[in-house]
C-alpha cells in the first residue's frame, strides 16, 4: 500500500465486509491465511501464532519478486545471490531458527543492500 507518501507492506487477507463473520475468521479452532504466505506453524497450531509467522510470510514475498519460481507450501524457500541468505533464514521451517524478529530482519537486509550484493529481481 501507498501511504501518506510511504510505501508499506500490509495483509488485507483475512478482511470481511460483514461484521457476523469477523469472529469466526479466527475462531479458535480454526485457522486463514493465504496458503502460500503461510507459515508451517499456521496450519499446525494457528491458536499460537507469533509474529514468526511474518517474518516467514514476508520471506515468501521476497521468493516471488527475487526467485518467481514456484513453490511448495510452507517450506523453506531461497533465491539466487546473497538474498537467497535472507529468505532461507526468514523461512526456516523451525519458527525459532527465523530471525527474531522483524529489527534483526531489517538489520540483515540493509547490511545486504550497503554491500550491493542484490541479484536483479525477475
Amino acid at each position: 500500500m501507498f501511504h501518506e507518501g510511504t510505501w508499506k507492506l500490509a495483509d488485507l487477507g483475512l478482511i470481511t465486509t460483514k461484521e457476523d463473520l469477523t469472529s469466526s475468521l479466527t475462531s479458535t479452532d480454526s485457522w486463514a491465511g493465504t496458503v502460500l504466505y503461510c507459515a508451517p506453524e499456521q496450519i499446525t497450531d494457528f491458536k499460537y501464532v507469533t509474529r514468526h509467522a511474518d517474518i516467514y510470510s514476508f520471506g515468501a514475498i521476497l521468493h516471488d519478486i527475487f526467485d518467481g519460481g514456484a513453490r511448495i507450501p510452507y517450506h523453506k524457500l531461497t533465491a539466487p545471490g546473497s538474498i537467497g541468505y535472507i529468505i532461507q533464514k526468514c523461512t526456516e521451517e523451525d519458527k525459532f531458527k527465523r530471525f527474531k524478529n522483524v529489527k534483526s530482519l531489517r538489520s540483515a537486509l540493509l547490511s545486504m543492500l550497503a554491500k550491493g550484493k542484490v541479484v536483479t529481481p525477475k
